[in-house]
């Protein structure tokens, strides 16, 4: 745990919050401003900054978590959801402490949460696969 983290403030109830589930290793909260209705951050109960920060225990229990804040959105009238995580600051990731949030959605309910790549480049696209694949 962190002193300074929201999140780790969160867990330890230091910070109020609206807590939709919790349990011993992982919590899903609704956030305060609410940009999307039903808008859910979900995150570890163990503190890393990112990604490649924590290990597999802690990234199966965020997912176990998704998927049963997903069954249950499903069920309570939503059609689907989106999972959008940054990771690190050029992301704009603005808490560190690793997290996803998941956005609840209906059929045509206007939301767009798919960036617009509006994103020009000269660099070849074979040659970046190369780069990345291992």
């Amino acid at each position: 745990m962190k002193n300074d983290c929201i999140f780790c403030q969160i867990i330890n109830g230091k910070v109020p919050s609206k807590i939709i589930h919790e349990n011993k290793h992982a919590m899903a909260i609704m956030t305060l401003e609410q940009e999307v209705p039903g808008h859910i951050i979900i995150f570890s109960k163990k503190h890393f900054a990112s990604l490649e920060d924590a290990d597999q225990q802690s990234m199966l229990e965020i997912m176990k978590m998704v998927k049963a804040v997903g069954t249950h959105i499903l069920a309570t009238g939503y059609d689907s959801y989106n999972l959008l995580s940054a990771d690190g600051k050029p992301a704009g990731q603005s808490v560190s402490h690793f997290h996803i949030h998941f956005i609840p959605r209906r059929e045509n309910d206007g939301i767009n949460a798919w960036p617009d790549f509006d994103y020009k480049s000269d660099i070849n696209g074979d040659d970046v696969f190369q780069k990345l694949r291992f």
